[in-house]
């Protein structure tokens, strides 16, 4: 049926483009046609990867339920009870997040991310941080503190890089389906709030790829997991400024 709903977009699209060009309408229309193509190919994409991520799940939900119920009673299971465990594991909700609340929180405004990546002597000089200008740390603070922040960085370095390593395996992927968007020199691209993109340039035409969350969950686990580590390496600096001298 979506194929369906696809070729008649498609048709009504290209058949709407030539009746412009024969008919000399406003430029402006010409770009509203082809923002709408635009949207549709976007679209498209994402429901491709819906369902492809769906079919993968299905299988290995299958898969762990039927290995679950041999272990416990030997046999197969029963379509219908597999089904029934299938529906159980597939509704549960994502653990909450663990907050550590013996640590201080962080000011509004402040960047996790951006301040763990700086100097020490930055960071201290930021009132918001250091509201009481503690400008030198003891000896025993000063080491800990430097010590988290190499810590974070070189974990942050190291997450950065698998994103850039799975983010340009997922290109490849997207590349071989064909599963990326064209545009033309001057052409405004699309961006889906949430989403990240990668794109390359060849003979000036930008090929801009779309990396859906069910379909690279590794790419935005990452994400998830550098936002997570910075943060926490943070309070954990603010709990070593706020100690008394």
């Amino acid at each position: 049926m979506f194929m369906a709903i696809s070729l008649t977009v498609v048709c009504v699209l290209q058949c709407r483009a030539i009746d412009i060009e024969k008919h000399g309408l406003s430029k402006t229309m010409a770009e509203r046609f082809l923002h709408l193509d635009r949207k549709f190919e976007l679209v498209s994409l994402r429901w491709t990867s819906m369902m492809e991520s769906l079919q993968g799940n299905q299988r290995e939900l299958m898969a762990f339920v039927e290995a679950k119920w041999f272990e416990r009673f030997g046999v197969t299971a029963i379509e219908g009870a597999i089904h029934s465990e299938v529906e159980q594991v597939a509704s549960g909700e994502m653990p909450p997040k663990v907050v550590d609340c013996n640590l201080p929180p962080i000011p509004e405004g402040i960047s996790p991310e951006s301040t763990v990546s700086r100097e020490l002597s930055e960071i201290l000089a930021n009132e918001k941080l250091n509201p009481t200008k503690r400008k030198k740390l003891s000896s025993i603070d000063g080491a800990e503190a430097l010590l988290e922040l190499a810590r974070v960085q070189s974990a942050l370095r190291v997450l950065d890089s698998e994103i850039l390593f799975e983010t340009a395996r997922g290109m490849e992927v997207l590349r071989q389906k064909g599963a990326y968007i064209e545009y033309a020199p001057g052409e405004r691209y699309e961006v889906l709030e949430g989403v990240k993109t990668a794109a390359e340039v060849e003979e000036e035409i930008t090929r801009m790829f779309y990396f859906y969350p069910e379909q690279f969950p590794g790419i935005y686990e990452r994400i998830g997991l550098k936002a997570n580590t910075a943060e926490t390496s943070l309070r954990k600096l603010l709990s070593i400024f706020q100690r008394k001298q």
